[in-house]
């Protein structure tokens, strides 16, 4: 990703950042703008990001492999969260039957913490599925007026 350090206060910037927090104003010819289309490789026609298969039936294989990567990542958030559920219920039962200190701090917290990781996990897969899901057709093909 493309960063941009400000020449007055030296900050980080992103880089799509117009101008600084110090009120800076960076170049026109250095902002970035996130690309919303990308060329098929067969027909030269620029489509949608997001688009899976062209009209004219080239199958761009990055968005496959990003839709079995965010099932992946759906699966495993759903483990966490009942690792996590298993782990909460096992330290609570434990803890009744054994008054025991340590397991009244240490497994609740941990359970709790794969229960909330597994379920953002889990949002983030669903959100990247669902804009995959959104994805638009293709641009219609341009006219030439003459």
């Amino acid at each position: 990703m493309a960063r941009k350090f400000c020449p007055v206060c030296k900050h980080l910037n992103g880089g799509s950042a117009v101008d600084c927090v110090c009120g800076h104003v960076f170049a026109a010819s250095t902002i970035v703008v996130p690309k919303t289309t990308k060329n098929c490789p067969t027909c030269l026609y620029e489509q949608p990001r997001l688009l899976e298969t062209c009209d004219c039936g080239h199958s761009f294989r990055d968005i496959e492999d990003r839709r079995i990567d965010l099932e992946i990542l759906l699966g495993r958030g759903s483990t966490r969260v009942v690792l996590g559920v298993a782990l909460f219920v096992v330290s609570a039962l434990l803890t009744i039957a054994m008054h025991g200190v340590v397991l009244v701090l240490l497994a609740p917290v941990f359970g709790v913490y794969l229960v909330v990781k597994g379920w953002m996990m889990r949002a983030d897969a669903r959100s990247g599925l669902r804009e995959l899901a959104n994805a638009k057709a293709p641009l219609p093909s341009a006219k030439l007026l003459v």
